[in-house]
Order: structure tokens, then C-alpha cells, then sequence
């Protein structure tokens, strides 16, 4: 009986690799809705607070475009550099607009 419980059971079919895309992929969703909810605050409210989010959005549109970058890098085609350009893009506006 004891040998029942050892046995080990079936393997998860998700492997590493899906793994870190779901994670990848849960990161936008949560910097998505930051950017959202930040968006939404910095446009109805006339302060200098207001002001001083649009750096902080531009910072976290580049990190989601280094993380989708980093999610595309296997690919041999493009779309992982046109992503690190877009995200050095918004990095330079960020730190133009602080």
C-alpha cells in the first residue's frame, strides 16, 4: 500500500518554456492594467501629480515591450528587435518627459 503512494503520478504536459510565457504574459496583464489605471488618474486630474505619471507610463510601456521582446527572442525573425527599439523609444521619451 505504502508503494501506492509513492508511485509518482502523471507529469504536467506544460513544459518550462510555456511556463515562462505564461508568466511573461501574466506581467503585461498586471503593467497593462498599472498603465491603464495611471493612464486614466494622470488625464482627470490637473496637478502637478497628473504631470509627473506620464515618465512612470512611458517606463512601463518599455518594459512591456523588453518583456514581449524577451518572450519573441527564439523567433529568427524581426519582431524581437523591433520590440527592444520600441522599448529603448519609450525609455529615452520617459526619461525626456521627467
Amino acid at each position: 500500500m505504502e508503494e501506492a503512494k509513492k508511485k509518482p503520478g502523471k507529469r504536467h504536459p506544460m513544459s518550462n518554456e510555456h511556463r515562462f510565457k505564461l508568466v511573461i504574459d501574466a506581467c503585461n496583464l498586471l503593467i497593462g492594467l498599472v498603465v491603464t489605471v495611471m493612464s486614466i488618474i494622470s488625464m482627470s486630474i490637473d496637478t502637478d501629480l497628473g504631470r509627473s505619471l506620464y515618465p512612470i507610463l512611458f517606463w512601463l510601456g518599455a518594459a512591456m515591450m523588453a518583456l514581449n521582446s524577451i518572450r519573441f527572442i527564439r523567433s529568427k525573425n524581426l519582431l524581437p528587435v523591433l520590440f527592444l527599439l520600441v522599448a529603448v523609444v519609450l525609455t529615452v521619451v520617459g526619461i525626456y518627459a521627467s
